[in-house]
């Protein structure tokens, strides 16, 4: 049954104008997206995305190299 319906949207949606195909697609593709649930990369892609671009310049480019110094407030090396 599932293959049939399959191809029955398969064969309606060809003959559409390209971008009706494409608007179909969208449709699809959030469709397919409801059911699952966000990644924790997903999540974290979304939350990091909320912060405005000024405080992502705040943050130290030397981090991984003196993470002593911004965890434990010890000397710089």
């Amino acid at each position: 049954m599932h293959t049939d319906v399959a191809q029955e949207i398969f064969e309606t949606v060809k003959i559409l104008p390209e971008d009706e195909q494409l608007e179909i697609l969208q449709q699809a593709r959030t469709l397919a997206k409801k059911g699952k649930k966000p990644s924790i990369w997903d999540r974290i892609h979304a939350h990091s995305a909320e912060i405005p671009g000024e405080e992502w310049d705040k943050m130290p480019v030397d981090g991984s190299e003196q993470h002593d110094h911004y965890l434990y407030g010890t000397p710089k090396k």
